[in-house]
């Protein structure tokens, strides 16, 4: 009957599960599998590594260095040597969620941390995400009104002056927001007299005490800022020394750091006067698809955030001297000792070696047993 049918299939799966159930009790609490535990990591890294498609860079005033990851959504918080802080994302429902954060700005006044949602790569929201340096999400408002977002920056009183994309039919380049999201004064491309080819505008900020410098299309726009709701237009100049400029930032010497990508796909590097005349030009032998983010540090190094080549979707800072010369390197691959390109298989010789294949680099690579590179 039912009864006894139901009785013969419960003995049946108690018998199929019993050696499953014994196996799984056995192997998760044998002391070989509980012992496992990652012991050693290279190339030499201090926590979880690798960026998902890093789209902005900024610094806080302690020079504590926050990254923007599209990927992930995320702002990545790190020291200047690259040891991570911690990382945050979207604030708790029902606030607004981010969904393809571009760009960051740091209040060094008042600690506050500033996201856009948009300005780079896919549009976004147009809101704009206010966190403190932890990632404690405190507020938030919508600046998509006046149209496509393209960059943010904070001004010492903490308003926020916001860029947009203006082309056919949009005139509204830039506006200046309180805290709280009112709209304190807005501008044309007329007004502040920036052109760009086919009439689009997508302008990049940066700033010192007294000057606003907007970048587009290879050209440099500075504007002297009088108060909140004027600001005066101060002879342009163009940037010859970068083939493709896509971040501009101001140091503490006022002077005005310009960087892109050359046309051999080369990251670019040039400095130049409050006034624009040519002060300093650098190209780095390591090839990008693109730069998305510069900033400076107090002391002068610039931090520089890319899109790795050939895939931009890795995201990569290089750290750069004042001079030029390169200082540090937070990638997930490279071509250096000890860095990968494409890492297919491993072995492990009798003396403990570890021997690893470089697909990318054409090479097989050699490391003792602690991770140092042998040859």
């Amino acid at each position: 009957g039912p009864t006894s049918l139901q009785w013969i299939r419960s003995i049946a799966c108690r018998a199929l599960l019993a050696p499953l159930l014994l196996y799984t009790q056995l192997f998760l609490n044998s002391p070989a599998f509980a012992d496992y535990q990652l012991e050693r990591l290279w190339p030499s890294l201090q926590q979880d590594w690798g960026f998902e498609e890093t789209r902005d860079i900024d610094h806080d005033a302690e020079g504590t260095i926050y990254l923007l990851e599209l990927f992930n959504t995320a702002v990545v918080k790190q020291t200047s040597d690259g040891r991570a802080i911690t990382e945050w994302s979207s604030p708790d429902p029902p606030d607004p969620q981010l969904a393809a954060p571009g760009r960051i700005a740091i209040d060094r006044v008042n600690s506050v941390v500033y996201v856009l949602d948009g300005g780079s790569g896919p549009p976004g929201t147009g809101i704009v995400f206010r966190f403190d340096l932890d990632g404690q999400f405190l507020s938030s408002f919508d600046a998509s009104a006046p149209g496509q977002t393209t960059s943010i920056i904070v001004d010492d009183d903490g308003s926020i002056l916001v860029g947009y994309e203006a082309s056919a039919g949009i005139d509204t380049t830039l506006v200046r927001y309180g805290s709280n999201g009112a709209v304190l004064a807005s501008w044309d491309k007329a007004t502040l007299g920036i052109t760009g080819i086919g009439g689009i505008i997508r302008i990049r900020l940066a700033r010192n005490a007294t000057t606003l410098y907007a970048l587009n299309e290879g050209t440099v726009f500075p504007f002297a800022i009088t108060d909140s709701t004027t600001l005066t237009v101060l002879p342009s100049w163009t940037v010859p020394d970068i083939d493709t400029a896509e971040d501009l930032a101001v140091d503490p010497a006022g002077k005005v750091w310009v960087g892109g990508v050359s046309t051999g796909s080369n990251i670019q590097l040039a400095r130049y006067s409050p006034t624009g005349v040519p002060e300093a030009a650098h190209t780095l032998g390591r090839q990008v698809t693109t730069v998305r983010g510069v900033t400076v540090l107090p002391g002068g190094n610039i931090y520089i955030a890319s899109g790795a080549s050939p895939d931009p979707a890795i995201g990569e800072v290089d750290v750069i001297a004042p001079d030029g010369t390169p200082l540090n390197l937070w990638t997930a691959q490279g071509t250096g000792n000890g860095s990968f390109q494409d890492a297919p298989d491993v072995a492990i010789a009798a003396n403990g070696d570890v021997y690893v294949l470089d697909v990318g680099n054409n090479l097989v690579q050699v490391f003792d047993n602690n991770g140092i590179y042998q040859n």
